[in-house]
């Protein structure tokens, strides 16, 4: 499959973020109205995230995340991915992106050197591996991870995250 579908999870261009990232703690860890990163799994299908699953695991060095989409929806997320390449392009131009805290704080983590990602795309969705040899590193990866699915978890009981 197409390069473009890497940026579904992590985008190695977000380590560029935290330059140009318009973004604060104070505000949600997800925004998928306003994150251009994120906003395409939204305009593809409002029901495109019902019909995935975006699950991290901790690893020894880091997490491993798995995206699942339904059949009838891999249309939307081959789709999304394209836009997500287009949004890769504008960090990598230099252009200034709305970025949530999700993808700021991945951005942060990639921009330190220390963390390397790895994508595999599925017959049903993609792997992502996301490591680093440092400990800390490690650390703060694996707390990223926990945050996301718990962000995730408020986001599907209530529409939204803080």
């Amino acid at each position: 499959m197409k390069k473009a579908f890497v940026v579904l999870l992590f985008l190695p261009a977000l380590s560029l973020l935290a330059i140009m990232a318009v973004s604060g703690e104070k505000e949600a860890w997800f925004d998928m109205e306003n994150c251009e990163m994120c906003k395409p799994l939204m305009e593809q299908d409002p029901a495109l995230l019902e019909n995935m699953t975006w699950e991290h695991h901790e690893i020894s060095n880091g997490l491993v995340s798995v995206s699942t989409v339904a059949p009838a929806f891999r249309a939307h997320y081959q789709k999304a991915g394209e836009q997500m390449s287009n949004v890769e392009k504008k960090l990598l131009a230099g252009d200034e992106v709305k970025l949530c805290n999700m993808c700021v704080a991945m951005g942060e983590m990639l921009n330190t050197g220390k963390v390397k990602m790895e994508h595999v795309m599925t017959s049903t969705g993609s792997i992502g591996l996301t490591t680093s040899d440092d400990p800390a590193m490690i650390t703060e990866i694996q707390k990223w991870g926990e945050r996301t699915t718990e962000e995730m978890k408020k986001m599907a009981e209530t529409g939204q995250s803080e």
